[in-house]
């Protein structure tokens, strides 16, 4: 004969167990979520740090076009800028140098009267919780077209 009176339920170790496996399972998915939106954020302030990069390197060809490499060269000196993007502080670094006997060795023909160039611009900027520095840094060459 059965005993009618036995109740059936979850025991206090069935509960525990299905809470820890519960809370780690909330875990994983809002670690996923984290990483997803710091991996947008990356991507976004890259983005945003290659275009003010090239926008500076045009800054910098239309000075070349409206006045050429001669005489004073207003170029020489490091050009430093500060951008604020989205509540996002860019720093904006240029440095045109011109190139000499180091580049020679790099290609078979250089031409004296091309005067080139090596315009580098590097945005940086802090990013994350910790304050993670990262930066891009775009290099080109440059020559009097003119």
């Amino acid at each position: 004969m059965k005993n009618k009176n036995k109740i059936r339920g979850f025991t206090l170790l069935e509960v525990m167990i299905s809470a820890a496996i519960l809370i780690i399972v909330t875990g994983a998915a809002a670690a996923s979520a984290v990483m997803a939106i710091n991996s947008g954020t990356f991507s976004r302030n890259r983005t945003v740090a290659e275009n003010l990069a090239r926008g500076e390197i045009e800054k910098i060809m239309v000075i070349r076009d409206s006045s050429g490499w001669e005489g004073s060269d207003p170029l020489r000196a490091p050009r430093d800028d500060e951008r604020t993007i989205d509540n996002q502080t860019f720093k904006i670094h240029s440095e045109v140098l011109e190139v000499g006997d180091d580049f020679i060795g790099e290609t078979d023909y250089v031409d004296e009267k091309a005067n080139m160039r090596r315009v580098t611009t590097t945005v940086s900027w802090e990013e994350g919780f910790w304050g993670g520095g990262k930066k891009v840094k775009i290099v080109t060459y440059l020559t009097n077209h003119q």
